[in-house]
């Protein structure tokens, strides 16, 4: 079945639509491509775990940047973290052995920066759990992925996206790209903030050389 578009709410401009379809869109699709891929040697639920947990983080990153309604650009850690803390759906999707704030360190610490900068090397901490571990719950089937994009009123599965143990931190990455496509509708959820996210954009100020 094919890639399910992000549905804006009504109130958002024609503008911001196309902004979306054109940009988020067909990052998300090819995202949603790769989920279907399984490596020769590896199981479908063991495939790619890595490549595809940089590729959601990247999507976290830039809609964190775009998706922003004040009017100066904070630091791109703050913008992450806020971004991921105020749109994720937290509500129905509450993560298991740390909170939300600590979720959003977690991924701006422990994933993005070691994941985009040295391979997801890290060195050990007495803090910090030793491991992350990125899992698939879902199989390669495109249906099932059709329907995971189709939910919106409840988590896909029993386990949260993130759960940290006292050995191991585990990320779901399927379950991570459903509650990415809700933040980012979330973004814009009111006219207020439509607007404000379009100006936003508009104004150019997210990119650095601005």
């Amino acid at each position: 079945m094919p890639y399910q578009p992000i549905t804006l709410p009504e109130h958002v401009s024609p503008a911001l639509v196309v902004f979306v379809k054109d940009i988020i869109d067909p990052f998300l699709e090819e995202f949603r491509f790769l989920l279907t891929i399984q490596k020769p040697d590896q199981g479908p639920k063991g495939s790619l775990h890595k490549p595809l947990s940089m590729l959601l983080v990247a999507a976290t990153d830039g809609a964190s940047q775009l998706f922003h309604s004040g009017v100066k650009k904070p630091s791109k850690s703050t913008l992450f973290k806020s971004f991921v803390k105020n749109n994720f759906p937290w509500e129905i999707d509450t993560p298991e052995g740390l909170n939300v704030d600590e979720v959003c360190e977690f991924l701006w610490n422990e994933v993005r920066c070691p994941m985009f900068h040295r391979y997801n090397l890290r060195t050990c901490s007495s803090d910090t759990p030793r491991i992350t571990k990125f899992g698939r719950m879902l199989t390669t089937d495109d249906a099932k992925l059709t329907a995971l994009e189709q939910q919106t009123s409840q988590r896909p599965y029993s386990d949260p996206t993130f759960k940290r143990t006292e050995n191991k931190t585990v990320v779901w990455i399927d379950s991570f790209y459903w509650a990415l496509r809700i933040a980012i509708v979330r973004a814009v959820d009111t006219p207020e903030k439509a607007q404000a996210v379009e100006a936003w954009i508009e104004s150019g100020k997210w990119d650095d050389k601005n």
